[in-house]
């Protein structure tokens, strides 16, 4: 499909940070992050966040619960709630994400596509076979989540949240991209 023009209704509710990794602690401590670009709450209520390329391998669809403010932050963790120790997830999902890249697509309660993250011939942002497990991060939340320039992996110096292990995580769930800054 071709990638979401930031003018149109798209890019309201944005993938913004995707931790296919793990943790330091576990590979299977995943998360993603959405990200509302707008002034305005939206409810999520009948989105989905899908992937085309099979995973999570559990439930390739993701059906959102609940609403996020302006300019704020959704957490989604893997299985359980303990994967940030210290951050409480907005929705609990199931399945790994594949470590050689997934296709994933954000929907609106419509159906109507409003990001998109083609990875299916791999993860972007440099360094994603780190062996320190870093996320990766949106650049700018208003430009094409399909586009390879529009990631880094994160810097492993401003972080936030702590693993299982009370570790500091290589990433930023609930807070500003290091590649933002």
């Amino acid at each position: 499909p071709p990638p979401p023009d930031p003018s149109s209704p798209l890019l309201q509710i944005v993938i913004n940070e995707i931790a296919w990794m793990g943790t330091a602690t576990s590979s299977s401590d995943e998360w993603l992050e959405l990200y509302n670009t707008t002034d305005q709450t939206i409810d999520l209520t009948g989105w989905t966040l899908k992937s085309l390329t099979g995973s999570p391998s559990s439930d390739p669809q993701i059906n959102l619960t609940g609403s996020i403010g302006p300019l704020g932050i959704y957490l989604l963790e893997r299985t359980d709630d303990t994967t940030i120790s210290d951050i409480l997830a907005d929705k609990i999902y199931t399945g790994a994400l594949n470590n050689s890249g997934e296709y994933l697509e954000l929907r609106n309660v419509s159906g109507d596509l409003q990001d998109f993250v083609d990875g299916s011939s791999g993860w972007f942002g440099k360094g994603t076979t780190s062996p320190d497990y870093k996320s990766m991060e949106r650049i700018d939340p208003k430009k094409s989540g399909n586009e390879i320039s529009n990631w880094e992996t994160n810097n492993g110096t401003i972080k936030n949240g702590y693993d299982t292990q009370g570790d500091p995580l290589n990433g930023t769930p609930k807070f500003s991209n290091s590649a933002y800054f």
